[in-house]
């Protein structure tokens, strides 16, 4: 992701009282004081600091203040590499067939993908995200008998704080995972304007721990153990990369180079993020109509400026004229700079879309109809 940084400094007595940072994170920027300031080995060091977060509106959300106090600093500790390591994951999903794989029948309804699981043991029905965090209404979370704990800062246009919960498994067909973590979140008018109602959503904490398949024109999701894990004979392979849980890749929209999110949580086909818009003039190049309500989340509606673009080229994979959209507003997910632009379910729907975490790869395979 790439970053921008500022740095102040505040002076007395040729002594630092105060160091503020200022780092861009997406469309937001991140600034850092730090003061309190003490020797140590002879070195002055920040004891304290606060770090806010303002978003490209210039809203700067209290809730999401992070404070740091330290109660001692040691200088010049031996390290090693294994420290740095990252840490073994835990092994907390299983598939229960001894095939090693499970198959499970989905609802499409409006490009979302809906399944029938269970929550310790209840039944659950869920919007399936493979990028997205597990969540739970409150309702639901009422209904299975799930306590949330603490708040955590919402994001957007309508500020929530969602609660974090633990259950002791959640399972969709024969695959589960213990120990499973949730936010309690309400999801406002999403089930009246999708016309489904949902428990909550499973999404990458359950996937990437195995190989998924996503047949749309069957509605059924294929989840494979990892080692057995095989892509259609016919798929093509494009590397994705992971930024946090959000799958992208590299790609070219009408000769343009792209960076693009792979949402199969979106019903949407194509949206351009507001920084590439501006920048290529497109708004203008592909003649946009009005804005208009292009999709619902739990934030509410999601606006844009309908538009037919050209060719989307991803690998070895060509798409012609879709149907997409351009965000020109300057907050959200679709403001983030980092990224050109998110690739929705009204896309994926046309390919057998499968996705090996292990490798970093996603494979396309064209759809029987």
């Amino acid at each position: 992701m790439g970053t921008q940084s500022a740095l102040t400094l505040w002076f007395a007595n040729d002594t630092a009282l105060l160091v503020r940072t200022q780092q861009r994170q997406g469309p937001n920027t991140a600034t850092t004081v730090y003061d309190d300031f003490r020797v140590v080995d002879g070195i002055r060091v920040p004891f304290h600091s606060t770090t806010d977060v303002t978003d490209a509106a210039g809203r700067t959300d209290p809730r999401e203040r992070t404070e740091i106090r330290y109660d001692y600093v040691a200088l010049n500790v031996a390290v090693s590499g294994a420290d740095f390591a990252t840490p073994k994951m835990a092994v907390a999903a299983r598939i229960d067939d001894p095939s090693g794989a499970t198959t499970i029948p989905f609802d499409l309804v409006n490009n979302h993908i809906y399944v029938d699981g269970r929550i310790d043991g209840k039944p659950a029905r869920f919007l399936v995200d493979t990028g997205g965090v597990n969540l739970l209404t409150p309702a639901a979370a009422k209904k299975f008998g799930i306590v949330g704990e603490g708040k955590l800062g919402g994001v957007g246009d309508q500020k929530v704080d969602p609660a974090l919960a633990h259950a002791q498994e959640v399972s969709v067909g024969k695959a589960v995972l213990a120990k499973p973590v949730f936010y309690i979140i309400d999801f406002g008018s999403l089930a009246k304007v999708a016309f489904v109602e949902a428990d909550g959503l499973v999404g990458y904490e359950m996937f990437r721990r195995f190989g998924v398949e996503i047949d749309y024109a069957r509605h059924r999701l294929v989840v494979t153990d990892p080692e057995k894990f095989a892509p259609r004979a016919d798929a093509v392979a494009i590397p994705f990369t992971l930024d946090d849980r959000i799958q992208s890749v590299t790609g070219t929209l009408d000769g343009l180079p792209m960076r693009i999110s792979i949402d199969t949580g979106s019903r949407s086909s194509l949206t351009l993020h507001a920084p590439f818009v501006k920048a290529n003039g497109l708004v203008a190049k592909y003649h946009a109509a009005p804005e208009a309500v292009m999709g619902w989340g739990v934030g509410g509606a999601s606006r844009g400026q309908p538009a037919r673009f050209g060719t989307l080229q991803l690998g070895d994979v060509r798409i012609d004229g879709i149907a997409g959209d351009m965000y020109t507003g300057n907050k959200g997910a679709f403001a983030n700079p980092d990224l050109t632009g998110n690739l929705g379910g009204g896309v994926l729907r046309r390919f057998d879309v499968a996705f090996d975490y292990a490798k970093r790869i996603k494979y396309l395979a064209p759809s029987p109809d």
